[in-house]
């Protein structure tokens, strides 16, 4: 276990073929002997038994717990466990951490599917509320568990991977617009890592270096202010309206809001929309059981009519530079890409909510995004039409 000067723990990446077997020695190096609870869920049910097996031998003792990937409903845990183990996909690693939290214990991951880029995280999101937990002490991933992983998980991981395109981009919005400083040395990790992996991404081993990039990714953005990222919010209001995974909606939503931004930016015409109904947004986004509509009013902050008119004067002078590099990006031919890590090519999506039902839930989500391009043109109205 490492940590940072603020005495935060900074998880470390235990990786290797066939270093599942290894897992006593990866936990002595932190929680020597005791109580383990073994955490997993029914997909990764397989890899935990292993996980309990080499534990027993290692001279821990195990205790198990099936979760279900909702907070409400997380299992009760004796008070003799002193250390929890998370075996699975980004499901079970939030479930992980937030049980630990609850028990005051400590925690590590074991990642059977590379489906989300939380790993490393250092919280975890109750309905849109971020529970800080602390990040775990280690994070291990065996190449021969990884790559037994499902075409849709690896679609998930994928999703979220691209999904960070939004929230780079938005970064550099909000250090534009609001003068935000971020963690250059964080965003460089993220940026690079997503560069890096995209120039190999038909190698062999995807799986595996996909993972590798979810923990990397989900250790740097525990630097960095970007916990309401645009297409995280519009991804979570899909998964609890449409169903499916949180990273393939997070693709969906990440590709709606950049072909938005495009959209958006190419024009320089003078706003002359009537300004969003917030209150129809949010006694909407309540019906849907995402926000309770005092609570949220009570924290809205509202824009003056000076700042407004300095941020539109901002964004009319970067305008050109900002479309410039959306419009760099081939996005029919990321698409095409992730579709066809699905085994059915994602014929899914065939079958899945309409285009007017998507960019219904985006209108209403981007209420609920923090400060970037999306929360300012859900404020001048731009989406008015499509509630």
């Amino acid at each position: 276990m490492k940590n940072d000067a603020d005495g935060k723990i900074i998880s470390r990446e235990e990786f290797g073929k066939g270093n599942l077997k290894k897992i006593c020695d990866c936990l002595s190096k932190t929680f020597d002997k005791g109580n383990v609870l073994v955490v997993f869920d029914e997909k990764s049910s397989n890899v935990s038994d292993d996980v309990v097996r080499y534990l027993l031998k290692g001279g821990y003792f195990v205790r198990t717990a099936e979760t279900h990937g909702k907070a409400e409903e997380l299992p009760a845990v004796d008070e003799c466990v002193k250390y929890i183990v998370g075996v699975g996909g980004g499901g079970v690693a939030d479930d992980a951490r937030l049980l630990a939290k609850r028990q005051s214990v400590g925690y590590s991951i074991v990642i059977t599917a590379p489906d989300n880029d939380n790993f490393a995280s250092d919280g975890a999101y109750i309905l849109n509320e971020y529970v800080y937990t602390g990040a775990p002490d280690f994070v291990l991933i065996d190449e021969e568990v990884v790559e037994k992983s499902t075409g849709v998980e690896a679609a998930a991981g994928y999703g979220r991977a691209f999904s960070c395109l939004v929230g780079l981009f938005d970064a550099d919005f909000k250090k534009l617009m609001f003068a935000r400083d971020f963690d250059e040395s964080a965003v460089n990790t993220v940026a690079e890592s997503i560069k890096i992996f995209e120039s190999k991404k038909n190698d062999d081993n995807f799986k595996t270096r996909l993972a590798r990039l979810m923990f990397t990714i989900s250790k740097a953005k525990n630097n960095l202010d970007m916990k309401a990222e645009s297409a995280d919010a519009v991804a979570r209001v899909m998964t609890e309206k449409f169903g499916r995974t949180f990273g393939e909606n997070s693709f969906l939503a990440a590709y709606m809001i950049l072909n938005v931004y495009r959209l958006y930016l190419e024009s320089d015409a003078t706003d002359t929309l009537i300004p969003e109904d917030i209150v129809l947004t949010l006694k909407t986004l309540e019906k849907m059981r995402v926000v309770n509509y005092n609570n949220y009013m009570s924290d809205l902050s509202v824009t003056t009519a000076t700042d407004y008119l300095k941020q539109t004067f901002i964004l009319s002078e970067y305008r050109r530079e900002m479309y410039e590099r959306l419009d760099g990006m081939d996005l029919p031919a990321v698409a095409k890409f992730w579709r066809r890590l699905y085994d059915d090519a994602g014929f899914w999506l065939k079958r899945y909510a309409s285009s007017d039902e998507l960019f219904k839930v985006m209108a209403l989500a981007s209420e609920l995004s923090e400060g970037g391009l999306l929360k300012y043109v859900k404020r001048t109205g731009f989406f008015e039409r499509f509630i």
